[in-house]
């Protein structure tokens, strides 16, 4: 088995957090938790939620990144270091507007970690992740700001919060909205992998008064953690996968409760340096009129999972064409130059 979190937990599963103390692999798998679909409310241990479910998963053959924290939710049920935690308040938002989830994990009386979802497969959390270029708070954020207000109670002393993907990035906007008090509370911001903000947000007082609270980890090959500004802590992973793959958090390598440092490839470097290229050449409108005009071509193009985009359709291919044509001729010039800064040579300098 290969040094990540799914081995960590098999031989560290049975240690307790007073014989092993939390670190930042236990603060990774809790973030990956509220990946998991728990017909749940409150008061419920992992190994209760997991003996509960355990019909319902339907494991999958398919070596899929969804497949994979069901397996390791199923693990962390059998496992004395995890089986005994208690889950609270499981939130799932889905609407046409909006990708939100989260969970609580209570590590002890005073002591809860906060984990927000990442971006699901369906388009409209995709969506959401590209708002971010030009909007600030989109819905999901505002959700996340809202479920540690919630939780930021009197009883608990010491708040951990984290996410991967889109849930590191709500994890830190969580953090930005907390009052005196609750930042006082707050422990750690864990972002695995989430995109940073615009830059005036980077550079706001708010901002700055959480900074120091960020733990930013990013694979070498990172594509979505290196996207706008993020906190200047950036910790690099050593990954088994490569460029877009790297994303899923199963295949970053680990050692005991630590994870095994790795340097940023040339890969990530051009992605963001045509990020930037995009974030600095076209204004808030522009840069709103092409996510819209992206989606909706999408969107009557019958496509809705991201996962789709993948397959080769004739059908949705065809329908994609015929939308390009009713596009005005500023939706599809800002929407074709936007796309060609992508497809230009990785070598060529922009």
């Amino acid at each position: 088995m290969q040094d990540t979190i799914l081995k960590y937990i098999n031989i560290l599963g049975d240690y307790s957090f007073k014989e092993f103390p939390f670190n930042d692999v236990d603060a990774l798998i809790f973030s990956l938790i509220s990946y998991v679909n728990l017909p749940i409310k409150n008061g419920i241990t992992i190994k209760e939620a997991r003996n509960l479910i355990y019909r319902k998963f339907n494991l999958k053959k398919k070596d899929t990144f969804i497949d994979k924290t069901k397996m390791l939710f199923d693990l962390l049920g059998t496992k004395d270091r995890y089986k005994d935690l208690v889950l609270e308040d499981y939130t799932k938002i889905n609407t046409k507007d909006e990708q939100f989830g989260a969970i609580t994990i209570r590590l002890d009386k005073h002591t809860i970690f906060i984990s927000f979802e990442g971006t699901e497969d369906n388009l409209v959390g995709w969506e959401e992740d590209f708002k971010m270029c030009y909007l600030y708070p989109v819905l999901a954020q505002e959700s996340a700001m809202k479920y540690l207000k919630k939780h930021a109670t009197l009883n608990n002393f010491n708040i951990y919060i984290g996410g991967h993907s889109k849930g590191g990035n709500l994890s830190m906007a969580a953090g930005l909205s907390a009052n005196f008090l609750t930042r006082f509370k707050i422990k750690k911001i864990y972002n695995f992998d989430g995109p940073g903000f615009l830059s005036e947000i980077v550079n706001s007082k708010n901002f700055k008064k959480i900074q120091k609270k960020i733990i930013t980890y990013i694979p070498e090959e990172s594509i979505v953690g290196i996207l706008l500004d993020n906190t200047s802590d950036v910790k690099v992973i050593k990954s088994y996968a490569k460029k877009s793959m790297s994303h899923d958090a199963f295949t970053w390598q680990c050692f005991g409760g630590m994870f095994v440092n790795g340097n940023l490839s040339d890969y990530s470097y051009n992605i963001d340096r045509k990020v930037r290229q995009i974030i600095g050449k076209y204004n808030t409108s522009e840069r709103k009129l092409f996510v819209s005009t992206f989606f909706r071509v999408l969107y009557n193009s019958g496509y809705t999972e991201k996962s789709e985009l993948n397959k080769i359709d004739f059908n949705k291919t065809k329908n994609i064409i015929k939308e390009m044509y009713k596009l005005s001729s500023e939706e599809k010039k800002i929407l074709l130059n936007i796309i060609k800064i992508f497809l230009r040579s990785e070598t060529k300098d922009e």
